[in-house]
């Protein structure tokens, strides 16, 4: 674990640390002795949406869309939207498939051990995402 002296605002000294493997960051403040842990996907998130980007995904993926945020529990979280080609899988495979992917990505990006979010999944397909644009009348 390194840690790092640092002063905060207004002066207020605390100090940064890092995990060995590099997924937390804790800052502790003397003011209130409590130290706040931040998921290394919030604190370097240019690095986190470049390792989304490199994914190799299926070629039934249109897009791959995420989101960090905070679970129904308030844990850290990366909500990934995963935009399938409309008929991609046949309907008794779709399960499996959306398994194959949701695997994948955990595999290749490791959210929870390297970046210290939980993963969520929202497949959706082109068609669903145009009726969603299209405006709704009253």
């Amino acid at each position: 674990m390194e840690l790092s002296p640092k002063a905060g605002e207004n002066g207020a000294p605390y100090t940064r640390c890092s995990t060995k493997s590099g997924n937390l960051t804790a800052v502790f403040g003397t003011r209130d002795n409590e130290g706040m842990y931040i998921a290394r996907a919030f604190a370097q998130q240019a690095q986190f949406f470049g390792a989304v980007s490199r994914l190799s995904l299926p070629q039934q993926v249109v897009s791959l869309t995420p989101t960090l945020g905070t679970d129904w529990n308030g844990n850290e979280a990366v909500f990934f939207q995963v935009v399938l080609l409309d008929n991609a899988v046949p309907r008794n495979q779709l399960l499996a498939f959306t398994k194959q992917i949701s695997h994948s990505i955990i595999t290749q990006l490791n959210p929870n051990e390297e970046w210290g979010v939980w993963p969520y999944f929202d497949f959706i397909t082109q068609s669903e995402v145009a009726r969603m644009k299209q405006p709704t009348w009253a």
